[in-house]
């Protein structure tokens, strides 16, 4: 485990606390979905999406 402290501390300015997740593959999912919910938030309620429109009456 040296070795590799060693080398992620002579790349990163900042060496943060890394640790096992005690989610197993639970982390991976919950990761994703954090993500994908992220995205569908900002597509919904980001500045980058104009009003919808209201529908056309023919």
């Amino acid at each position: 485990m040296y070795g590799q402290e060693h080398r992620v501390r002579r790349l990163c300015l900042r060496l943060h606390e890394i640790r096992a997740s005690t989610l197993a593959d639970e982390g991976v999912a919950l990761g994703a979905l954090r993500l994908a919910l992220d995205e569908v938030d900002h597509r919904l309620f980001g500045t980058g999406l104009s009003a919808p429109l209201p529908p056309r009456r023919h």
